[in-house]
């Protein structure tokens, strides 16, 4: 651990390259309702440490929010698929980050294929495995006679179900969820 640290900052991050070596200095983004949002972060390290990029990329980190009651936190939960060395001064240097929630991992992987005698949620379950999702549906959905996903996303197709079946979804953001 270096000289500086978050504790008592308003803002922090968790990464999994250890506590205090990345300070986070700002982060800015966008959320919407059935959208996956992006937070991008700016955050600063000695420049005498090591910060591994691979142990970034791919991984989850966690922004934490100081409330301005000052006795609770708001947290941001995402993935890091971005990481870039951004500048240096004689103290640290910055680094930029990408946040992505699980979900949007799903647009790396493009398939074709048929799904038979099962409604949207059946689909929806096979589609996302691997993803932690928290359902609350509480609509009837038909089984369909078959559904077909030709040469789309994983995200691209499930969201397009979703749409088509009137399902929205929003990201509940925890303490290290």
């Amino acid at each position: 651990m270096g000289s500086y640290v978050q504790q008592n900052r308003k803002i922090r991050v968790t990464t999994p390259i250890g506590e205090d070596v990345l300070l986070l200095k700002s982060f800015e983004g966008t959320d919407e309702l059935s959208r996956p949002f992006r937070y991008r972060l700016e955050m600063i390290a000695e420049n005498k440490a090591r910060v591994p990029f691979d142990g970034l990329l791919g991984q989850k980190v966690t922004v934490h929010l100081l409330l301005p009651d000052e006795a609770s936190e708001h947290h941001v939960n995402g993935v890091c698929v971005r990481f870039a060395q951004a500048g240096r001064d004689e103290t640290f240097t910055l680094y930029r980050a990408e946040l992505v929630p699980e979900f949007q991992l799903l647009s790396h992987r493009a398939r074709s294929r048929i799904f038979q005698r099962k409604s949207v949620p059946e689909i929806l379950r096979q589609v996302m495995k691997g993803v932690t999702v928290d359902w609350k549906l509480q609509a009837t959905y038909e089984k369909r006679d078959y559904c077909v996903q030709y040469r789309e996303t994983d995200f691209n197709f499930a969201s397009r179900l979703m749409e088509e079946e009137g399902i929205f979804y929003f990201f509940r953001q925890e303490d290290g969820a």
